[in-house]
């Protein structure tokens, strides 16, 4: 498990693997704190960043350019939190020119956008949504197993081995191939 963790200009980075940014809302950031503690040998990914349109744009753009140009400086992948933004978030990277890998947080849009993703190489996560939205069935069946994760977004409620189960179901393969498949998929993404 890869935890995510808050910078914190209190402490040193943790020593077990993790990934950390700001959250897109944030007000007030540090590009140089930022910068040193993705420079961590245990910092494995950068995120959740991205974009969210409940609230005002124009400064996330400018975090999460940051965070995207240290992404490529420390070569590590990006965790997306998107919010109603996916047109801006997918400019920004190209702006950037960005192709790392990437990591759509908690997907749970059309079909139609999961292809578009999926084109481009980028990673889909599904968590507790797709226990109550079938219309994510069709991009679950077709996402190729190389692009998919599951994750349970830290819901002390949720038993992931759920989420493990019901996507096997809606793949129609079973659990325990579903689960070596999202294991090389984590190792890779992460690069353990």
């Amino acid at each position: 498990m890869v935890q995510r963790v808050p910078l914190d200009t209190d402490y040193e980075p943790p020593t077990s693997v993790f990934s950390t940014s700001y959250y897109p809302w944030v007000d007030s950031w540090s590009s140089e704190l930022l910068y040193a503690w993705c420079q961590s040998e245990k910092c494995k990914a950068i995120g959740e960043t991205g974009l969210d349109k409940r609230y005002p744009l124009s400064p996330q753009i400018e975090l999460f350019d940051i965070h995207i140009e240290i992404s490529q400086t420390v070569n590590k992948p990006l965790i997306i939190h998107c919010v109603k933004a996916y047109n801006e978030v997918l400019e920004r990277l190209r702006f950037h020119n960005y192709h790392r890998p990437v990591l759509f947080h908690g997907y749970n849009k059309s079909y139609e956008l999961a292809k578009q993703l999926i084109a481009k190489g980028h990673i889909l996560s599904f968590g507790a949504a797709i226990l109550n939205h079938s219309k994510l069935y069709k991009t679950i069946q077709t996402c190729p197993l190389s692009q998919l994760a599951i994750e349970s977004d830290n819901n002390k409620y949720l038993d992931i081995e759920v989420l493990y189960s019901h996507i096997a179901s809606i793949r129609t393969m079973d659990v325990a191939q579903l689960t070596l498949a999202l294991q090389t998929n984590f190792k890779t993404f992460y690069t353990l």
